[in-house]
């Protein structure tokens, strides 16, 4: 039965990784999905993948996890780290508590990237969903043509 049923999702996904129940680790906060995705990043030997809607801005926790992706690209024989953000909430100014407003792309740029100092080991994207291109998306203000569609991305 199990050997059916993977054909299926093989059939449908293209591919499937099958793992035993002894392989899952339960994630029950978030504090524990963040120290997993932090021990992922640090340990990483050949590439990280981040996707996500957008990377937080002022938190301690978010520009941890934004120079713990820098630190990871720059490191000689380190892994390739590459991010995929959502493009309408990922260039999104965020006012920070008394610091002036900027975007998870200015994040990125500056903590991850690094200005470009550490050539191709890191790469980021921003993805927007189609719906979200094309005369409605040019005729509204940039916050309502996210109602039109974000991309929703956790990898």
């Amino acid at each position: 039965r199990a050997q059916a049923v993977l054909a299926s999702m093989r059939a449908q996904a293209g591919v499937v990784a099958p793992v035993r129940p002894s392989q899952i680790t339960w994630l029950a906060t978030p504090s524990d999905l963040y120290d997993a995705i932090m021990q992922g990043i640090t340990t990483a030997r050949h590439r990280v993948w981040v996707a996500s809607l957008y990377l937080g801005t002022h938190g301690t926790r978010e520009l941890a996890l934004a120079d713990a992706l820098g630190e990871a690209a720059s490191k000689p024989g380190g892994p390739r780290v590459t991010l995929l953000l959502d493009a309408l909430r990922g260039v999104r100014p965020i006012n920070g508590r008394g610091e002036a407003p900027h975007s998870s792309a200015h994040v990125v740029a500056h903590r991850v990237l690094r200005g470009g100092d550490i050539g191709t080991r890191a790469r980021a994207f921003l993805y927007k969903v189609p719906t979200a291109r094309g005369l409605a998306a040019r005729a509204l203000p940039n916050r309502l043509v996210e109602v039109l569609g974000v991309s929703h991305l956790k990898v």
